[in-house]
């Protein structure tokens, strides 16, 4: 068994939002392709206005009015980070979300994920994780599309411990979960 103390910070919980709602590969793609979409809906019914107007001429208004409609919709998505950011902040600076960055000790056993708070305790089987991903800092060990437990690597007091949670991970979380999001399309 491994265990770990951490306090999530405002940083932590950030990155965490970001990474379910938009960093994922399948989130990104399908939230770009929504934008792409509406941007093409709206350039095409202002296309099909400008056709039933009686004159028929092409005009630079027109034009600049297509453009203008399909870029108010594509910039956002240049902008995904930020707008999630500020997103993070307000639900972060909400009292009402305190509870998300209290202490939480996490404990990796052969039987599963079990974690504790000043107000909870939820135990996890290891089927239950559905996809784990990570990066530098962090462990996300999905339950479902857009809900993840989060655990950051600095958690682990040594690297022995770090390495004692990724060998349960490997016998214990399916190869689907491991790996299956990075070859499904």
């Amino acid at each position: 068994m491994v265990t770990a103390n951490y306090t999530l910070t405002k940083e932590d919980y950030s990155n965490y939002y970001i990474q379910l709602a938009w960093l994922t590969p399948e989130r990104k793609k399908q939230t770009i392709k929504n934008y792409v979409y509406k941007a093409l809906l709206y350039a095409v019914l202002l296309t099909i206005v400008k056709l039933f107007d009686t004159e028929h001429v092409f005009d630079f208004y027109f034009f600049f009015s297509v453009v203008f409609v399909a870029t108010i919709f594509i910039m956002p998505i240049f902008q995904m980070e930020e707008i999630y950011t500020k997103q993070v902040d307000k639900l972060s600076n909400n009292p009402l979300n305190v509870n998300l960055f209290k202490d939480v000790q996490i404990s990796l056993a052969e039987t599963g994920i079990f974690t504790k708070t000043e107000f909870s305790e939820t135990q996890y089987r290891w089927a239950s994780i559905v996809k784990k991903e990570e990066d530098r800092d962090y462990y996300f060990l999905y339950l479902a599309s857009d809900q993840a437990l989060l655990l950051p690597k600095r958690a682990f007091r040594s690297e022995s411990e770090k390495q004692q949670a990724e060998k349960l991970f490997g016998e214990h979380i399916s190869f689907n979960a491991e790996v299956g999001h990075l070859v499904k399309e």
